[in-house]
């Protein structure tokens, strides 16, 4: 216990520098604790001092100019590589190359902190790439491959996969490999929030050693056929490197190993894990910030005091029990990925996992050649069958995100919770169970959307959307588009379900060009959408009080696609918005010339900044406070012109751009 309380504060310690005032907090109550509990001054002041050192180590950095950077693959993806150099760690990019984890490769060039674009809900490759260690991006002149791995898994995985038909390969994929592809027989998985049974997780590395020590009982001892097991898994795990879930079974395991045949059991199984756990923070402190590490080590924990409650009862009462506070657990976890609870995704999971199993095990089989690969797309077209029936029963409640640092405490007080009843300590049991609960239901309930109005600029890279809520009621203008991407699944619905809007009762597009209706059909095809209208006819429109009026009635004036471009104007709570779309010069002259007076606030500025709207006489006219700019970092356009910024500027208007500050919020109660 003693190694697992080290084990914390120094993991509290690494993540004070991206959660500063949770680990405060929470390490101010461990202090407490453990005051309590051991009243060890000499605990208490090494705990202190793992803390410090944590807070120290988190903020090392290795940086280092050269003309040549060798290094070796550590990380090999299709289209890119992450590269261990002179103790820092360098993403480089090359679409479709054939590097190997375990290459080594000499860049010629020159390297720049990394800044990729995220869009609105996007993943954020910057968060990622920063928390593994990773800050610059070489830039190659040329580059040379000084040593090729001899396993070259990528050839292995690609002949094995040929095997399998589509969908099956698709799901072998991730589940064997943890590459999982974005086709429609993934996400109908995902769907169902069983994304976790498609990858290479802690539970099918066990089932695959617990298959392997049995099969080889039937030849060695029981001691010899773990180490086998342990060996074959090891070699495995190149195939998955540097995927955390294996290499932490396989080093507890050696671990495990090592206690019970040469110390004799020695350490119990809190301590294995604690130095399992401290092996990983020495060989790299990177790896605790992985969701991971903590799932990895949160995990046994959980089901070593679930393990302490139980014992008392009977087997089947005490897998019922412990399969409902597993469950339970799981809630924060859906929500933090998916940003939505679906109810009956647990009792489908409790259905499906059993042949995701023997899925899995099959699979694992026919990876030593042996010729069972019709059965294995059997069982998976049954699961593609099984799935698609359930969809229809897969019931959503959308949820407020649910933060790294609010899922962190849920884990933490769960936990406790456990410890405190495993120890029959009470006082304090009560008060964390209520708190779980209000946690959960604050998330889930829509208690905002009752009261609150809010208008946000969404921040789809070169493009534009704006929504519209005032209570339940929610209108988009415009949907961005892009090539890349889609940006209604992967930018507009999410961030739908982070504000637990259910359907759109009103899409508006100003006009047809890409970046502003490219991504409403597939938006249709996958959200609820009540109306769609896009010509200037329909306005003026009232919708909940929200009057929507469009000031561009020109089209039998002008020809060209931005000459069309709504120009919509509304009101909420004490603020006037105008939204000008792609709308040019001409266009805003003639609203001067036919509108004495428009009310303007907030000014969403014409043609994503461009010096082909907003006018200097515009602005005298209109006299906003704020302008919104909408446009993606670095575009090839040059948005927003400089002149449009100096104009603004000379204004004193502020401005607010998506491309530097992200999505744009105006809240109002």
């Amino acid at each position: 216990m003693i190694l697992l309380l080290i084990v914390i504060s120094l993991v509290l310690g690494l993540f004070l520098k991206y959660h500063i005032v949770f680990v405060l907090i929470f390490f101010s109550l461990f202090i407490i604790y453990l005051i309590y509990r051991f009243k060890n001054k000499r605990l208490i002041i090494l705990s202190i001092f793992i803390f410090l050192l944590g807070i120290g180590i988190s903020h090392i950095r290795f940086d280092f100019n050269k003309s040549v950077y060798k290094g070796l693959v550590i990380e090999a993806k299709e289209n890119y590589v992450i590269l261990s150099s002179s103790l820092e760690k360098l993403y480089y990019y090359e679409k479709d190359n054939n590097y190997e984890v375990g290459d080594i490769i000499s860049i010629s060039g020159n390297k720049k902190e990394i800044n990729f674009t995220t869009l609105e809900s996007d993943f954020d490759f910057n968060y990622y790439l920063d928390k593994k260690g990773v800050r610059y991006e070489l830039k190659a002149n040329k580059v040379e491959i000084n040593f090729s791995s001899f396993i070259r898994t990528k050839g292995l995985k690609k002949d094995f996969l040929s095997h399998f038909s589509s969908n099956a390969s698709s799901i072998i994929k991730g589940i064997l490999f943890s590459e999982i592809d974005d086709n429609e027989v993934t996400s109908g998985i995902k769907e169902l929030h069983l994304a976790r049974l498609l990858s290479t997780s802690g539970i099918y590395i066990s089932l695959f050693n617990k298959f392997l020590v049995h099969f080889f009982t039937l030849f060695f001892k029981k001691r010899t056929s773990e180490i086998i097991s342990l060996s074959i898994l090891g070699v495995y795990n190149i195939f998955l490197f540097p995927k955390f879930a294996p290499l932490k079974f396989i080093v507890f395991g050696i671990f495990k190993l090592i206690n019970e045949y040469i110390f004799h059991k020695r350490f119990n199984y809190i301590t294995v894990l604690s130095f399992s756990a401290l092996f990983f923070i020495i060989i790299d402190y990177h790896l605790t910030y992985s969701i991971s590490f903590i799932l990895g080590y949160t995990f046994p924990l959980l089901f070593y005091f679930i393990s302490r409650i139980t014992c008392f009862y009977k087997k089947k009462k005490r897998r019922i029990i412990s399969l409902i506070i597993f469950y339970i657990f799981l809630i924060p976890i859906d929500i933090f990925f998916y940003n939505e609870f679906s109810p009956f995704s647990y009792l489908i999971q409790l259905i499906l996992t059993p042949l995701f199993m023997l899925i899995g095990i099959t699979g694992f089989i026919s990876m030593f050649h042996i010729p069972i690969y019709q059965i294995v797309n059997h069982l998976i077209n049954g699961l593609v069958n099984i799935t698609s029936i359930f969809s229809y029963i897969n019931i959503k409640i959308y949820s407020l995100p649910f933060s790294e640092s609010l899922l962190a405490l849920y884990f933490i007080i769960f936990i406790v919770s456990l410890y405190l009843y495993s120890i029959k300590f009470k006082p304090i049991l009560s008060f964390n169970i209520v708190l779980l609960i209000i946690n959960i239901c604050i998330h889930l309930i829509p208690f905002n959307n009752l009261f609150t109005s809010e208008v946000i600029f969404i921040n789809v890279g070169q493009g534009d959307a704006t929504l519209i809520r005032k209570n339940n009621t929610a209108i988009l203008i415009d949907t961005g588009g892009s090539i890349y991407k889609d940006i209604a699944k992967d930018c507009l619905i999410p961030l739908f379900k982070k504000k637990q809007i259910y359907d759109i009762d009103l899409l508006i597009t100003t006009h047809d060009d890409f970046d502003h209706s490219g991504a409403a059909s597939s938006l249709m095809n996958n959200f609820k959408v009540n109306r769609y209208i896009k010509e200037y006819t329909y306005f003026p429109i009232e919708i909940d009080g929200i009057k929507l009026i469009n000031y561009n009635n020109y089209e039998s004036l002008f020809s060209e696609e931005n000459d069309t471009s709504l120009v919509i104007g509304f009101n909420l709570s004490t603020y006037n918005f105008l939204i000008m779309g792609d709308a040019p010069k001409k266009i805003e002259n003639k609203i001067m010339e036919d509108y004495t007076y428009i009310p303007c606030d907030i000014l969403k500025v014409g043609h994503h900044g461009s010096n082909t709207s907003t006018s200097e006489a515009f602005l005298n006219y209109l006299s906003p406070k704020e302008a919104i700019i909408s446009c993606g970092k670095n575009n090839k356009y040059g948005h927003p012109h400089k002149d449009v910024v100096s104009i603004l500027k000379k204004k004193n208007i502020t401005i607010k751009r998506t491309d530097e500050i992200g999505s744009i919020s105006y809240s109002f109660l």
